[in-house]
């Protein structure tokens, strides 16, 4: 089975990434991988939406990110996160196609 694509990368806009996970990186690792899809899948929250305290201490935050368990989610509002959106607009992207959401 060929697998073409990955349509669940975070990159480094989401507190779970790493800071090398940029769009760059997953040009030059879907080309060494033949892969022609990439799907963005950073986490991202709404500030017109109330936050919901019972996501003030999700498991996600509290495991990997202690210092940020409360209001995890919320400084990834979707103007942090369209940064992405730009980057794959100033990367030549080789052909490989970039899907986000």
């Amino acid at each position: 089975m060929n697998i073409s694509y990955d349509i669940h990368c975070h990159t480094y806009l989401s507190l779970c990434g790493s800071e090398s996970a940029t769009i760059p990186y997953y040009v030059q690792t879907a080309k060494e991988l033949n892969l022609d899809t990439i799907g963005i899948a950073d986490h991202m929250w709404d500030s017109k939406i109330p936050f919901p305290d019972e996501m003030r201490c999700s498991s996600a935050a509290s495991k990997h990110h202690s210092e940020h368990v409360v209001n995890w989610y919320k400084p990834q509002d979707i103007p942090h996160c369209r940064q992405i959106l730009r980057d794959i607009e100033e990367t030549d992207t080789q052909g490989i196609k970039f899907l986000f959401g």
